[in-house]
């Protein structure tokens, strides 16, 4: 009689396993930047002290899109966040590292930029920071690794070169939406994704210059 009464129990198994009608799609990222006016990037400061006490940062992509976002009328707020950052810019750092870590994650050459969000974050850091947006910079190992061991013993190993670190641009919305544009991250420029920085900071300026809503 087991057996008999087993198939009720499997066939409740498979309805509740069975797929829910998908929701409406999330709306374009493109939503979340309408109207920027002012933009904040936020630079890490890894390694070094106290800013202006004499140590001098790397230049990086953020310095190439607030150049050119000055150029477009855009205002521009520049922070300078060390690995320790002072209690007044908690806000600030939570919503930074959230999305570090999205940027450092990040691929190059996936069809298209990352989108993720860093949620109720984003609001208090862009209201201390009098900004409409902000963007922050990972970088990575870029191009050229080392290529990986042959196989042996008829193993099925990859002959491509491992993986390297991406470098990112993430922009940060007010409602939480993060998106990245990442470059690099193999031997050899990834034919479908961004070449370099100049491409990057290209894609997240026309980001910003979204039109306001009607």
């Amino acid at each position: 009689m087991a057996p008999a009464r087993a198939l009720p129990l499997v066939l409740f198994a498979l309805a509740g396993c069975a797929t829910l009608p998908a929701g409406p799609p999330p709306p374009p990222p493109e939503l979340s930047f309408r109207g920027v006016k002012t933009v904040a990037l936020l630079h890490r400061l890894e390694g070094l002290g106290t800013p202006g006490m004499g140590d001098a940062r790397r230049r990086d992509p953020l310095d190439a899109l607030q150049r050119a976002l000055a150029a477009r009328g855009v205002k521009t707020v520049t922070v300078e966040l060390t690995e320790r950052p002072p209690p007044e810019l908690d806000a600030v750092e939570q919503a930074a590292r959230l999305a570090e870590s999205n940027a450092e994650a990040a691929r190059a050459g996936m069809g298209g930029p990352a989108v993720a969000t860093v949620g109720e974050l984003a609001a208090p850091a862009l209201q201390q920071l009098d900004a409409d947006a902000f963007a922050v910079f990972a970088r990575g190992g870029g191009w050229g690794m080392p290529a990986a061991p042959p196989p042996r013993f008829g193993s099925g190993w990859s002959m491509a070169p491992p993986p390297a670190p991406a470098s990112a641009l993430s922009v940060v919305a007010r409602d939480g939406t993060v998106v990245t544009f990442a470059w690099g991250g193999g031997a050899e420029p990834f034919p479908s994704g961004l070449a370099n920085a100049a491409e990057a900071v290209d894609a997240a300026l026309a980001l910003l210059l979204q039109p306001p809503p009607e």
